[in-house]
């Protein structure tokens, strides 16, 4: 027997108005950068602006039907940037090419892409450029009147757009024995009442955990970073250890090291469960052994997003 859908009939009304979306594209490589406007544009049909691909990896089992989830793999994004350069002549070319030679050379590293829409929404991603297919003197890239098309083609590792501005949380400190004028008034507690050893909600931005870095700095015997809703927490031993200390979280980078940059990740205990900040709202507590009122900790994290806007 059939099954008959009867669509939804649509009385079309008056034409919607179409809000475009238009967006400021930025390269930037050390302390220079490059807008892409003037003789630059930014033409239609760019990629990588939007969610980045998202795989789930599974496992299977004999005598077991279907198969188990495992985890999300997010590979490295493409950036692609169709592009017009307009040049009344060779000479302005060479410097608007050797403009963007400025920003997009991979051998001098990473290219920051920085994409602001109209409402002031910032987001940036760094990858490096990808130059296999860069025909650039093909005859139909050229036009008769003094342009000529470009695609620019950015590997970034990391998939995720963050904010130009990384969260940052804290610092702790230890709260003060007296108050302004002596011990009679109430105690007045530092840092935006970020006390070492009190339970702090913290409110992370973004749709992507993140990794936070922390520097400990100051008198510290022992630190213990943890986050209250899930119960993880790393401990790190300090005594000895010349600061700032500087924990980093970030799997890819993960490290331990002292105010003079010497590895120090033998002082992290066992099981060095490094944990991230997820989106939303969170508890964390730092605890410190041994601190006084120079002991400070604090941390940074980028904001992560799955798109440019």
């Amino acid at each position: 027997m059939p099954i008959l859908i009867t669509p939804e009939v649509v009385t079309p009304d008056a034409p919607v108005a179409v809000d475009v979306v238009d967006v400021t594209v930025t390269l930037s490589q050390g302390s220079r950068s490059l807008e892409l406007s003037g003789a630059w544009r930014v033409q239609a049909g760019a990629e990588g602006l939007d969610d980045p691909p998202l795989q789930l990896t599974t496992s299977s089992a004999a005598a077991v039907l279907g198969e188990f989830p495992g985890a999300v793999v997010a590979s490295a994004r493409e950036v692609f940037l169709p592009v017009l350069i307009r040049a009344p002549g060779g000479a302005a070319w060479r410097t608007a090419k050797d403009a963007l030679r400025g920003v997009a050379n991979p051998l001098n590293g990473s290219t920051r892409i920085t994409v602001m829409t109209q409402d002031g929404r910032t987001r940036v991603i760094d990858g490096w450029r990808d130059t296999r297919d860069a025909i650039t003197w093909a005859a139909d890239t050229w036009g008769y009147d003094g342009w000529q098309r470009l695609g620019l083609l950015f590997r970034c590792p990391s998939p995720w757009w963050r904010d130009p501005d990384a969260v940052r949380l804290g610092p702790w400190r230890v709260a003060s024995g007296t108050g302004f004028l002596g011990p009679m008034f109430l105690p007045v507690h530092l840092g935006q009442d970020m006390v070492l050893g009190d339970e702090v909600a913290i409110d992370v931005p973004g749709q992507v955990q993140t990794w936070p870095t922390w520097v400990i700095s100051g008198t510290v015997d022992t630190v213990t970073a943890t986050h209250e809703d899930t119960g993880r927490e790393w401990v790190l031993d300090c005594d000895g250890l010349t600061g700032p200390i500087t924990v980093v979280t970030d799997p890819r980078t993960a490290s331990v090291t002292d105010g003079a940059g010497a590895s120090q990740w033998q002082a992290l205990a066992a099981p060095f469960d490094l944990w991230p900040l997820t989106p939303g709202s969170q508890r964390v507590t730092v605890t410190v052994v041994g601190a006084d009122a120079t002991t400070e900790v604090r941390s940074t994290a980028d904001a992560l997003h799955l798109a440019a806007m």
